[in-house]
């Protein structure tokens, strides 16, 4: 962490529900961070809203569910991580409407609309 206050700005972070768009494939081809060294673990131990995300497809050449694979097999994520990821996506989407009739059965709390923050 780069930040002169790094915890103190992810409580900050969950607490205005923040979501930053985890780009696993881009952070290691381009930043080499991948594996423990990603700080994903640490954004959901803080409670700041995640989601997976692609970056530019011609520079990182990466799917979607190719990042949903990279973050069960190199960041050890389980199915309930990946479907809140996944929920995150759609509930902090800049669209109108909610999610919730979209993944039935989640318990998840529901998030207003929030800012994003490209990781």
């Amino acid at each position: 962490m780069h930040e002169t206050e790094p915890y103190e700005l992810l409580k900050e972070m969950a607490r205005r529900n923040v979501l930053v768009e985890i780009c696993l494939s881009s952070n290691d081809l381009i930043l080499g961070v991948s594996g423990p060294q990603h700080p994903l673990a640490t954004y959901m131990q803080y409670g700041v809203p995640v989601a997976l995300a692609t970056d530019d497809e011609g520079v990182a050449r990466s799917e979607i569910s190719g990042e949903f694979l990279k973050a069960a097999q190199d960041q050890g994520l389980g199915y309930l991580q990946l479907k809140t990821m996944a929920r995150n996506s759609l509930e902090y989407a800049f669209v109108s409407g909610g999610s919730s009739g979209l993944m039935d059965g989640d318990s998840s709390p529901s998030a207003s609309a929030g800012r994003t923050s490209h990781q």
